[in-house]
């Protein structure tokens, strides 16, 4: 009777553990049924989304996609490879704000190796999405700049130029990667003005 109440304070001490693990964790988990039903979800839904987990759980998971299509096409990657990780979905808030989620997800099995549902996480990229098209327009900008632009790293050597700099300079990408902005050198401006510029 000792061992078996050992044990059962075991399992209720680790159940009191993981169940604070899944409360506090930040990225939503959840699991649906082959349906899509929602059958359990993480209380972090309430804090990107704005419903309680009793709001979503029985509901399909597509009521809260942007476009419902797009959980065929996770499917099919599913069924592809068993898994799918950092697959982009836009979500719809209980307000009706946007936000972009990267999902990872895999099948969910029964006792008897049987697929039952899906189960994975969903972690908001909303913020992530923003700088990646911020750097894409400043990428489209220095491409499309009428002036020469040249990065350098610290050490002076050419990481990157941009269009305008091969069509007036006559030199390719791959001659100038790699290489010191000496190679411009005319030889007709004075070593103090170089000096100054660095």
């Amino acid at each position: 009777i000792l061992y078996r109440k050992s044990i059962e304070n075991s399992l209720t001490k680790s159940e009191e553990k993981y169940r604070k693990i899944f409360e506090n964790v930040q990225d939503i988990f959840y699991q649906t049924d082959l349906s899509g039903i929602i059958t359990s979800i993480s209380p972090s839904i309430e804090r990107y989304s704005e419903y309680t987990p009793e709001e979503v759980i029985g509901r399909k998971i597509t009521d809260f996609y942007l476009d419902p299509r797009v959980r065929e096409k996770l499917l099919v990657e599913v069924n592809k490879k068993g898994e799918v990780v950092d697959f982009e979905i836009i979500l719809v808030t209980k307000s009706g704000k946007l936000i972009s989620c990267s999902v990872n997800t895999h099948f969910l099995f029964d006792d008897s190796k049987n697929i039952i549902g899906l189960e994975g996480s969903l972690r908001d990229i909303t913020e992530r999405k923003s700088h990646e098209e911020k750097i894409l327009k400043l990428s489209w900008a220095i491409e499309q700049s009428p002036i020469s632009v040249i990065i350098t790293d610290t050490k002076g050597k050419i990481e990157y130029i941009n269009p305008r700099f091969t069509e007036t300079s006559g030199y390719t990408y791959d001659e100038v990667i790699g290489q010191s902005p000496n190679l411009l050198k005319s030889g007709l401006t004075q070593s103090e003005v170089y000096k100054d510029l660095w």
